[in-house]
């Protein structure tokens, strides 16, 4: 469990097969139940990241108030950052 002031900071620290873990939120809920999800450009490749489909996704927020994806980077997709 990481708080959310410090995640960028834990995530650099943790490393999978050498690579540095990477996080970025999908979706959030609000108090008053509206889910708030990035640009349909940068959700599609957030998605594919977490291996789950939209209609997932939404199932996921019905239980929870966040959604986050993580991932290292491949060599071979897209990083956010080229968005």
């Amino acid at each position: 469990m990481m708080h959310q002031t410090y995640r960028s900071e834990v995530a650099k620290r943790i490393k999978i097969a050498g690579k540095p873990l990477n996080y970025a939120q999908i979706a959030a809920k609000a108090y008053t139940g509206k889910i708030a999800s990035p640009p349909v450009a940068w959700k599609k490749v957030l998605l594919e990241k977490a291996g789950i489909s939209e209609t997932k996704g939404y199932m996921e927020m019905r239980e929870n108030s966040c959604l986050y994806a993580l991932y290292v980077d491949d060599e071979d997709t897209v990083s956010e950052e080229t968005i």
